[in-house]
């Protein structure tokens, strides 16, 4: 069972990590990973609020939806 720790993740880095998913980059990619599923010092604790974590699976999935479009694009438009 996983102890609670749960604090806000910035609103700067949410911002940045949709602007970086919406870009399509790797770097949407990583936080929105970080900001779900990281743990405290690697213990069972969660860093992160629901809302937070929330955000960063849309974070996530919008990311790798946007590499896929944008990978799709350059196939079909040279």
């Amino acid at each position: 069972m996983e102890t609670k720790f749960e604090q806000p993740a910035s609103k700067g880095l949410i911002i940045a990590g949709y602007i970086f998913a919406i870009l399509g980059g790797l770097i949407g990619i990583v936080i929105g990973a970080v900001k779900s599923t990281i743990k405290v010092d690697g213990e069972k604790k969660i860093k992160y609020d629901e809302a937070s974590r929330k955000n960063g699976m849309y974070i996530l999935f919008l990311a790798i939806l946007m590499m896929i479009v944008f990978t799709a694009m350059k196939k079909i438009i040279p």
